[in-house]
């Protein structure tokens, strides 16, 4: 289980309504961001 101390992430490709409320932006696609974010994370796949 991971927890994020604080902040906002957003993965769309498109720009967002939030995007200025977010503390990272990623604009790639989900299923190539994804795979990424969890590896980052240490998350087993």
């Amino acid at each position: 289980m991971y927890a994020w101390a604080e902040g906002v992430l957003i993965v769309n490709r498109d720009p967002t309504p939030y995007d200025g409320i977010a503390t990272e932006v990623v604009r790639t696609p989900i299923g190539d961001a994804l795979p990424a974010i969890c590896a980052a994370l240490g998350a087993v796949g």
